[in-house]
């Protein structure tokens, strides 16, 4: 059954997911809630993709921009395992690419919370003549 999704910027989301409405709760965290199908995607489904896409080219850049910093200072290893966060960050976008759920959004919040932790005690402890955040 195809459920169409319509998002507060006017794009339309086309699922193989079936109907929303009788999911319970099990269902609701572990199961798809869209599902990419190139044979029913309309336009909002290709954008949706395609920016996921290339979010995740951004992260995998981040991190090697992240891990040459670090091949030149090695002022902390908690660099490599930044650099790692972004490689992880970007492949989550991947995946979200090819499909939504809970997990997958969980995983996407406990990801970007290591993140912004890596990121803030980086900054504070090894880089704090940076002016960014």
């Amino acid at each position: 059954m195809n459920i169409v999704l319509s998002l507060p910027i006017g794009v339309i989301l086309r699922s193989r997911v079936p109907d929303l409405a009788t999911r319970d709760l099990r269902s609701w965290l572990l199961d798809p809630w869209w599902i990419w199908d190139a044979a029913t995607a309309g336009s909002g489904d290709i954008a949706y993709r395609w920016f996921n896409l290339a979010e995740a080219g951004a992260w995998f850049i981040f991190g090697t921009l992240v891990l040459t910093r670090w091949s030149r200072n090695r002022r902390s290893g908690l660099e490599v395992a930044y650099a790692l966060a972004f490689l992880a960050f970007g492949l989550t976008d991947v995946r979200e690419a090819w499909e939504q759920s809970a997990s997958l959004f969980a995983v996407k919040g406990v990801v970007l919370a290591f993140l912004l932790t890596l990121r803030w005690l980086l900054h504070r402890r090894h880089y704090p003549e940076s002016r960014l955040l």
